[in-house]
C-alpha cells in the first residue's frame, strides 16, 4: 500500500477546510430557522437532546462509537479518525412521523423532515492520522401546539366569539467540530476536536380571534447562544480476539463541560408586526460533562456487535436566564443512554448485490435531562 504524499495532503487540506468552513458555518442557520416540527419535549430545556455521528450509528441505536469500516468514518470518537483511507463526504437527513393518542380525542399525525448532518473526513497519512469537520444538531427545537376555545365577547347579548392561541418553537444548537485522530501504533489511536456550539432558540405564541373587533396578537422569545467546548477520546481494537477470524475494539470520549453566552429577546405586539420589548444579556448557561464508554465485537467479517453507553452530567449545570423543564428541586437531572446494535452481511465489489447489503437493527433506552 502507498502512502500519500504528506505535502500534497496539506494543500488539500487547507482547501478543504476553507471550503468546508464556509459551507458549515451558514448551515446552522438555517438550521435555527426551520420550523419542521417534532415531539413536544423539544419545548423544554435547551431543547431536545439529539445527535448525529453516522449513518452507521444512527441505524444500530444511536450508538457504535467503537466500531470501525472502510465504508464510512466514526465522527462519535475523534480517535477513529485515524482509521481512514479514503476521503469521504456525508449528508444526512432524518424524516419523522409522530403519532399522538389520547382517550377520548383522534390520533393526530405529524410528518417532518430535516438536513441533519454535514461532514468530510479525509487522511493526511492513511490509516494514520486523519482529518474530520462536521456540523450536526446538539439539540433541536420543533413542536407545534394549537388550543381552541371560547369567551364570551358581549355579556349583554351573551354573543360568543372563538379563539385559538397557538404555541410552537423552532431551532436550536448546532454543532460545527474539527477533529484530528491520530495512531502511534497499529490497534491503538487518540484523538481531540474543538466543537463550536451555536443556536437560537424562539418560542412564539399566538392568539388569534374570529371577530374583527379583537386583534391577533403574538408573543416572541428568542434566545441566541454560542459557545466552545473540547472533545477527547482512544480507541482501540485487538485482532485475533479468541480467534483469527474474530476482534474486539473499545473506545471512551470526555467532552468538557462549557459556558454559552449570547442574548434573549423578547418581542409582543399584532400578528405579524411584533416589537422588541426588550434584550436582555445571558452570560451564563452551563452545558455539562459528557462521557462515551463503547465495545464492539466482530463476530466475522460479516457480523459486528455493539454496545455504547453515554454519560451528560446536567444536574450539576446551572443558568442565568430561566428555561422550562426544571424538576420539582429547580434543576435538570443526569442524561444516561444505552443503546445496542448488530450489523450483518457486506462483502466486496465483486460480489453479487444481495451479499453486499448491510442489514442494521439498533435499540436503546435514554432518560431526558429534563422533567416536563
Amino acid at each position: 500500500m502507498t502512502e500519500r504524499n504528506p505535502l500534497r495532503s496539506v494543500v488539500r487540506l487547507v482547501a478543504v477546510v476553507t471550503g468546508s468552513l464556509i459551507f458549515l458555518s451558514s448551515t446552522p442557520t438555517v438550521h435555527a430557522q426551520s420550523e419542521a416540527q417534532g415531539t413536544i419535549y423539544s419545548r423544554f430545556g435547551l431543547g431536545e437532546r439529539v445527535g448525529m455521528t453516522s449513518s452507521r450509528s444512527q441505524a444500530m441505536g444511536g450508538g457504535a462509537l467503537a466500531t470501525r469500516s472502510d465504508r464510512g468514518t466514526n465522527f462519535g470518537n475523534p480517535a477513529a479518525l485515524s482509521d481512514i483511507f479514503f476521503t469521504r463526504f456525508t449528508v444526512g437527513f432524518v424524516r419523522n412521523n409522530i403519532t399522538e393518542s389520547a382517550d377520548g380525542f383522534e390520533d393526530s399525525n405529524l410528518a417532518s423532515g430535516y438536513l441533519n448532518a454535514i461532514q468530510i473526513s479525509f487522511p493526511l497519512l492513511s490509516y494514520k492520522i486523519g482529518v474530520g469537520l462536521s456540523s450536526s444538531p446538539y439539540t433541536r427545537v420543533g413542536y407545534r401546539v394549537e388550543e381552541q376555545g371560547t369567551f364570551e365577547s358581549d355579556p349583554g347579548t351573551g354573543n360568543m366569539t372563538p379563539y385559538s392561541v397557538t404555541f410552537h418553537g423552532n431551532g436550536g444548537l448546532q454543532k460545527v467540530s474539527t477533529g484530528i485522530g491520530y495512531s502511534p501504533r497499529t490497534g491503538f489511536s487518540i484523538g481531540a476536536s474543538a466543537d463550536l456550539l451555536w443556536g437560537i432558540l424562539e418560542h412564539v405564541q399566538s392568539t388569534g380571534f374570529l371577530n374583527p373587533a379583537f386583534d391577533d396578537g403574538i408573543v416572541v422569545e428568542s434566545t441566541r447562544l454560542s459557545g466552545i467546548t473540547g472533545t477527547f477520546g482512544i480507541w482501540y481494537r485487538q485482532t485475533g480476539f479468541l480467534t483469527t477470524a474474530k476482534s474486539f475494539s473499545g473506545g471512551a470520549t470526555l467532552t468538557l463541560p462549557t459556558s454559552l453566552k449570547g442574548t434573549r429577546v423578547f418581542s409582543s405586539g399584532r400578528a405579524g408586526t411584533a416589537d422588541t420589548l426588550a434584550t436582555i444579556k445571558v452570560s451564563a448557561v452551563q452545558l455539562p460533562l459528557s462521557a462515551t464508554l463503547a465495545v464492539a465485537y466482530q463476530a466475522n467479517a460479516r457480523m459486528t456487535f455493539a454496545l455504547d453507553f453515554l454519560y451528560e452530567g446536567w444536574g450539576n449545570v446551572t443558568s442565568d436566564v430561566a428555561f422550562p423543564g426544571l424538576n420539582d428541586d429547580g434543576e435538570y437531572t443526569d442524561r444516561y443512554r444505552f443503546s445496542a446494535g448488530v450489523e450483518y452481511g457486506g462483502g466486496s465489489v465483486s460480489d453479487a448485490f444481495t451479499r453486499r447489503v448491510l442489514i442494521r437493527f439498533g435499540l436503546y433506552l435514554d432518560n431526558s435531562y429534563v422533567s416536563p
